[in-house]
């Protein structure tokens, strides 16, 4: 198996936003370019400031049966307190505090391990890498690229920040 990290970005929008929006927003936008995401901890703790929480996912797509794309996800929320805000007229409850997400995506080839325990197929992969799948290991670099940009654009747009893409 190797892993390969194509593209990292960081984040950190600060602000009046409502933190269960977002964390269903995250969620909802991942899953929805096909990826798988599994939880590796989630951490709460109240602050002099606010709620500190803090959560991870690492987000697979299984692209053949030799590659898959990973993305990992670190959010940080810091100093989470709740706040009214009146949005036309009505008083809404919302949360105001600092998040700092930094995704990280990155290709794994044979990730099942199948080419490194057989002798011949661990002799071929190095011909196999380099020019029978380079071509489609290059599409698959793009598309990797484009959805970790894509994520990073859409948080933005949430937080009605600055896009780039």
């Amino acid at each position: 198996m190797e892993k390969q990290q194509i593209a990292s970005v960081m984040a950190k929008p600060k602000g009046v936003f409502d933190m269960k929006d977002y964390y269903k927003f995250l969620y909802q936008l991942i899953t929805s370019l096909g990826y798988i995401v599994n939880e590796k901890d989630y951490s709460q703790k109240d602050a002099a400031g606010g709620k500190d929480i803090e959560f991870h996912w690492t987000c697979e797509m299984f692209v053949s049966d030799y590659t898959k794309f990973e993305i990992w996800i670190e959010c940080k929320v810091r100093g989470l307190q709740d706040v009214q805000v009146m949005r036309d007229g009505v008083k809404e409850k919302k949360n105001k505090g600092e998040v700092e997400l930094t995704i990280k995506g990155s290709i794994i080839t044979d990730w099942q391990d199948r080419w490194e325990k057989q002798p011949l197929l661990k002799f071929l992969k190095g011909f196999f890498d380099r020019y029978l799948h380079k071509p489609t290991f290059e599409g698959y670099i793009t598309r990797l690229w484009e959805n970790v940009y894509l994520v990073e654009n859409e948080v933005k747009a949430f937080f009605e920040l600055p896009r780039f893409m």
